[in-house]
């Protein structure tokens, strides 16, 4: 392990710098027009563009009292979540921006708990650990970052809902049980909420052959939603050369990436990082945080005077305070 660097006590520096205790949320006007809606989309560094633009609807922006709804996986095919990754931020600010853009009423956030059970993969005590710590992390983001138009789940919550039982009782029978949930998800926030854009994110920068991401899922849902917009967000990103993209919502054991955690330090991950991997950059890694702060900046004002890591930091003690 290398000695700790001096630059990585920039916690003290950032808050002295950020005027206010408290993050508030910015207001952004109405979108009239699907063009400026398109328009939005480009802009946001955050978003896949060409497979979001493909996935909206024009009536969109006749739409009154909607909503927006991302869902929060704790496993992937053979690893559960052993913690948040800071990643997920991008989830948040970007459904915000989204939120007050589209003048929608709420965002809905579900922690898929009910449908990693589903995948018989790992014991009930760990899916329920790995919720209970998602669901917490999450929790206080909501909470720290002002986000009272913020509703949060956990699947298990609706799932014996009669409405719920009801929806997925009419799906037909699928191989993919993980999957035949994610499409009772989408239709019972439809009924409820009046869901119309559903959050997710891709491998993928085009609108080629779809792979193992959230568009696996959302191809289906189509299907029996045709009418539900969808915006695809660029992957979480790694520290490590060989495994750079992954999900932006959950990080598996032994991953090198910055983390929603009490006295996570940026500068010395950052450091520590670099001995393995001396691109500054880290194929991209160091840009999406970034966008991920501009996308703070654009809801609260800008951090002035910290470097982009004392940014970072800050972001994250905020979170998770």
């Amino acid at each position: 392990m290398p000695e700790r660097p001096i630059g990585a006590d920039c916690k003290s520096a950032a808050r002295k710098s950020y005027e206010g205790s408290n993050p508030s949320l910015g207001t952004y006007e109405k979108i009239q027009t699907f063009e400026q809606l398109k328009t939005f989309i480009q802009n946001e560094p955050l978003i896949e563009v060409e497979p979001t633009i493909v996935a909206l609807k024009p009536n969109l922006l006749l739409q009154n009292n909607a909503s927006v709804f991302f869902g929060v996986g704790i496993v992937s095919k053979n690893n559960i979540s052993v913690s948040v990754p800071f990643d997920i931020l991008s989830m948040f600010f970007t459904s915000e921006l989204l939120r007050q853009t589209l003048d929608f009423k709420k965002v809905i956030v579900l922690i898929a708990d009910s449908h990693a059970i589903s995948n018989k993969t790992f014991s009930a005590t760990e899916i329920n650990n790995a919720s209970s710590k998602t669901k917490s992390i999450l929790q206080k983001i909501i909470a720290n970052f002002n986000l009272p138009n913020f509703e949060l789940l956990l699947a298990s919550q609706i799932s014996e809902q009669m409405e719920f039982q009801t929806i997925l009782n009419n799906l037909p029978k699928m191989d993919n049980g993980y999957l035949r949930l994610e499409i009772a998800d989408s239709l019972f926030f439809q009924k409820r909420d009046n869901l119309k854009v559903k959050l997710g994110w891709t491998m993928q920068k085009d609108n080629s052959e779809v792979r193992h991401d959230e568009r696996f899922f959302d191809q289906d849902i189509k299907r029996f939603f045709p009418e539900l917009s969808f915006v695809h967000l660029k992957p979480g990103r790694t520290f490590d050369k060989k495994r750079q993209r992954v999900s932006p919502y959950l990080s598996v054991r032994n991953e090198q990436r910055i983390l929603l955690e009490p006295g996570e330090d940026v500068a010395f991950k950052i450091h520590f990082a670099l001995q393995s991997w001396p691109d500054p950059n880290f194929g991209g890694a160091m840009r999406h945080l970034s966008n991920i702060v501009h996308a703070f900046e654009k809801l609260n004002g800008n951090l002035s005077n910290m470097t982009l890591e004392e940014k970072i930091q800050f972001i994250l003690d905020k979170a998770v305070e």
